[in-house]
């Protein structure tokens, strides 16, 4: 945060997966599904898009589970025609692949090789449950090989922490893990710690996942591993420089974006609300931009003073923003200025 003359501008790092143009970003106040056929478009507040297909779950999906958690926009396929012809529209910022049906080569393979080519910054996650079956080719095209050496047991961290998977194979709710002796990338866990072939390898943002979506015996361990490998673009991926200026500015109490090549501005939206105090963060678990502004007591929607916090939605339409309120009226919140807000994952 700085001053120049009456102006505040607080910057929040909006970040991306690497892909898409800040409009692809929506934040929805409620949450939204759309069935179709074997298709399912669920609308979340805020993040990335993600692109799921999974053909076959005995329990719970680790998956599903981190996409809820995030927050994030994701359509959800079961048919591999739905998923080839998902691809082909390039319009995710994310895909998951679990092929875990035991199934040989499907319609989609070339069309994700080729959407990985065409989104190089993108994050891919796969699962393939192919047993004594050759390379799948399509895993060439990720970074990815494998030996078809199929271990199966307990998935355990590099660095020895036990992740969870099951003692044994097809045993409800996971079939345990399943490495075919995975090449290519750089391995993150193996079936014992620091040896034996890798069950997890990453190249880049993409994965290759040696074990089924509901491998984990604790859900919450599943769920927090598939959330870290979602959030693999957005760390360290492209971002944009949001500014607001305070009620004293020239355009008061706005949204601007700020160049990051000559630190020239362009007005998004003007919020409004509050008084004295006013400050942006960015929180990159659920994708929101939030914003407080105002002092010294609960918000007047008459005289439009106090305290407000809210999250920002639909930045980059150059417009206006909609907002979604948070309440805060019984917290020590409204006591003071609105003066800096910060995520702490």
């Amino acid at each position: 945060m700085w001053k120049q003359s009456t102006m505040t501008v607080a910057v929040a790092l909006l970040m991306s997966a690497g892909v898409g143009p800040p409009q692809s970003r929506q934040n929805a106040a409620k949450l939204m599904a759309v069935h179709s056929g074997t298709t399912e478009v669920v609308g979340l507040a805020g993040g990335p898009n993600v692109l799921f297909y999974e053909d076959f779950v005995l329990g719970t999906s680790a998956y599903q589970a981190a996409l809820d958690a995030l927050g994030w926009s994701f359509t959800m396929v079961v048919d591999p025609a739905d998923f080839e012809t998902e691809l082909q529209t390039g319009a995710y910022t994310h895909v998951i692949a679990a092929h875990q049906n035991a199934g040989g080569e499907s319609v989609w393979e070339d069309d994700l090789a080729a959407w990985i080519v065409a989104n190089p910054d993108g994050v891919v996650i796969v699962s393939d449950w192919r047993v004594v079956e050759p390379a799948p080719p399509y895993l060439a095209g990720l970074g990815f090989g494998y030996t078809q050496t199929t271990n199966l047991g307990m998935m355990d961290g590099v660095g020895g922490e036990t992740l969870d998977g099951l003692a044994g194979a097809l045993v409800n709710p996971g079939w345990g893990t399943f490495s075919y002796g995975v090449t290519g990338g750089t391995t993150i866990a193996t079936d014992t710690p620091g040896t034996g072939e890798a069950i997890v390898a990453r190249s880049g943002c993409v994965f290759f996942n040696g074990f089924l979506s509901d491998t984990f015996l604790n859900p919450a361990v599943g769920r927090d591993v598939m959330m870290r490998e979602l959030q693999c673009g957005t760390i360290g991926g492209a971002f944009e420089l949001i500014g607001v200026t305070g009620d004293g500015a020239d355009t008061p109490e706005s949204l601007f974006s700020i160049s990051t090549d000559d630190a020239s501005i362009e007005f998004i939206c003007g919020l409004g609300r509050g008084d004295d105090g006013e400050t942006i963060a960015f929180n990159g678990t659920d994708g929101r931009l939030y914003h407080a502004s105002g002092h010294v007591g609960p918000f007047d929607p008459t005289t439009l003073d106090g305290v407000i916090f809210e999250t920002v939605d639909g930045i980059g339409n150059g417009s206006s923003c909609a907002t979604t309120d948070i309440d805060i009226s019984t917290t020590d919140l409204i006591d003071e200025e609105a003066q800096a807000i910060v995520w702490w994952p």
